[in-house]
């Protein structure tokens, strides 16, 4: 994707949408429910994620809600 200046945020939804079909290519779920994940699993996904952990990442530290919400995102 070429980098355009002032126009960033088309710049960022053609590398997603780049992203998406290569992702496509390969026959690989690009959404959690082409993987067969429904919603009403989510708030589980993000509990068990955080078993034992106070924490989840190194560079920004996410708790339980924190991963629900990129749940939710990965889920559209």
């Amino acid at each position: 994707v070429d980098y355009a200046v002032g126009e960033e945020e088309r710049t960022i939804q053609m590398g997603i949408q780049k992203l998406e079909e290569f992702i496509k290519s390969l026959n690989l779920p690009v959404r959690l429910a082409d993987a067969g994940i429904a919603d009403d699993r989510l708030e589980e996904m993000a509990h068990n994620a955080m078993i034992g952990r106070t924490g989840v990442g190194m560079y920004l530290t996410l708790n339980e809600q924190d991963i629900l919400e990129v749940l939710k995102l990965a889920a559209k």
